[in-house]
Order: C-alpha cells, then structure tokens, then sequence
C-alpha cells in the first residue's frame, strides 16, 4: 500500500503553502516581530506614530488653538499626505491622503472652535471607534500611536518655538550686554488682581517693566472690575539670547481670569476686552505682541502674529 501526502489548495484549509510558509505571519518577518493574533505590524504602528508627530507638529506651528480650523486642516493634510506617503503610496495616493486628511482637519478643528475640548474629545472617540470597527483592538492601537505621537510633535513644536525660535528680538542687546535695573518680582497682587506663575516663571525682572506693567494691570482693573487673575507664563525663563526675556527686560501673560488667552480671545467677550485693554495700557513697549495688536522693531511676519495669538509677550528697551 502506497500513502501519498497532498497539499490542498482551498484556502480555509491551508492559507499558505510550503513554498511560502512566513509570508503572511509577522509582515514577512517572524524573527523580528511577534504578532499573537496574525494582524498586527509593528511597522505599521510606528508609522503611525510618525504620522502623528508630523501632524502635531504642524498644528502647533500653523496656529494650534489660536486657528483651529486653518491649523487643523493644515495638519490634517500633512498627516494624510504622511500616512499615505510611508505605506508607499504613488503621488496620487498622497495627494488624496492630504485631501481627505485636510477634509477631516477641518472638521476637528471646528468642533474645536465650537465646543472647545469637549469637540477634540468627540472627534478622537469617533476616531477610535472608527478604528475598531474597521481593524478591530489592532486598529485601536494604531490609533493610539497616532495619538501619542502627535501629542508628542505638538510639545516638540512648542519647545522649539519657545526656546529656539521665539521671534523676540531684542535688537542684538538686552539680553546678552545689560543687566536689569533692580530686579525685583512683580507683586504678587496688583490693585485686587492675583498674580499667578506657570512653574518656572516667578523669576525677577527688569524694575521699570515690573512698574509698567504693574500701572497697566491696574488701568485695566478700573476699566474692567471683574478682572481678578492673570498668570505670567515666562520671565526669564524658556527662552534663549537675543530675546530680551534672558535678563530680564521681558514677561509674557498666558491667561486671564485662568483662562487660556489663546482659547478665550475672539471667543470670549471678557478675556478679549481684557486682553485689548491691557495691551493698549502697556506703556513704554519696545516689543507688545499678542492678539489684539502687534508693536515691535520690525514689521510682524506671519510666524510672529501666529506665535503670539495664544499670549501677551511684554518688553522694554535696556
């Protein structure tokens, strides 16, 4: 008696043949990679991290929060056009990546505008739940990669624009050449207006700014009563020469009443009256950028204007 093994070809019996035994487990590579369930890539997933930190990255730099919806479809057209550029897309495919990717950043960066993070949380569960019902928990976790790493290009952008690309002058002196005038720090209540610090900024500063700044916040306080907080985000701190913050001759103010500036002005009738005031009642400005006007050295590029819709940078001549 003669036994003779055959191989059978449908594939419910044997997806794959003696020819091919790996191709289909672990993305052609079952020695560098393990896959418990036969779907996940690990190389998807770390493009999907890229992807991410490309999209973050250019929100930040394209406004963030203060352009939300120009910011998100920005970013949103650079992670599409990313993701499909990695998983070797032809030009066609990149560009309808950075199409779709645009279409659906308008639409994040709406509800944003509309409903604050409240918007942002919505789109990112609708983001999840999509990726579960089309690729199951593995479409999950490459979501959260692409989460994770736009969380992560967002804080890298923002980094590298308070400390490598401020835009702040300083006319070549300041903060390289002159110390502050009897640095002191600023009251820590102007007039029945708390005086708060992100950590890190309750540093001394230049005596003539803390005094004009100290005028200003109390004009602002008899135009508007209801102002009982602001919070300095930067004194001398998170930045680098030649931005007069360095020695002090600079301060920057994030918030209002504990609100975002960047978040309330334009949105916000009270932070944005707040905010118009206070900058007009600046005095003395060499530089006064922020939202509501843009007074410096130097005609304000489209970067400068962006960089500062989120807060008030202040400073004085040494």
């Amino acid at each position: 008696m003669v036994y003779r093994l055959e191989l059978r070809e449908d594939k419910d019996f044997a997806p794959i043949g003696l020819d091919e035994p790996y191709r289909i487990v672990c993305a052609n590579n079952p020695i560098n990679l393990i896959d418990p369930t036969g779907h996940f890539s690990f190389g998807k997933f770390l493009k999907s991290v890229f992807t991410g930190i490309v999209g973050g990255a250019v929100f930040v730099l394209s406004g963030g929060t203060a352009a939300p919806i120009l910011a998100g479809i920005a970013a949103g057209m650079a992670a599409g056009a990313t993701s499909a550029a990695v998983n070797g897309g032809n030009i066609g495919q990149i560009l309808q990546g950075a199409v779709m990717g645009g279409v659906l950043g308008a639409v994040g960066g709406g509800l944003y505008s509309a409903f604050g993070a409240t918007g942002a949380y919505a789109m990112a569960g609708a983001g999840a739940g999509y990726s579960v019902a089309t690729e199951g928990l593995d479409g999950l976790a490459y979501f959260a990669g692409g989460i994770a790493g736009g969380i992560a290009g967002a804080y890298g952008a923002q980094y590298a624009m308070d400390n490598w690309f401020t835009g702040e002058v300083g006319d070549g002196i300041g903060s390289t050449q002159a110390d502050a005038r009897n640095a002191r720090l600023i009251k820590n209540n102007i007039d029945g207006v708390d005086i708060e610090y992100k950590p890190g900024a309750e540093h001394p500063v230049d005596s003539v700014l803390a005094d004009r700044f100290e005028s200003a916040v109390g004009l602002t306080k008899n135009e508007y009563p209801g102002l009982n907080k602001l919070t300095i985000s930067a004194t001398t701190n998170a930045h680098r020469p030649p931005s007069l913050h360095v020695k002090g001759f600079a301060i920057d103010i994030a918030r209002v009443n504990g609100i975002r500036i960047g978040a309330g002005y334009g949105r916000n009738p009270f932070v944005t009256s707040v905010v118009r005031s206070l900058q007009t009642n600046l005095g003395g400005a060499y530089e006064n950028y922020g939202p509501a006007m843009m007074i410096g050295p130097r005609a304000a590029s489209d970067y400068l204007i962006r960089s500062h819709q989120d807060h008030i940078h202040y400073s004085i001549k040494p």
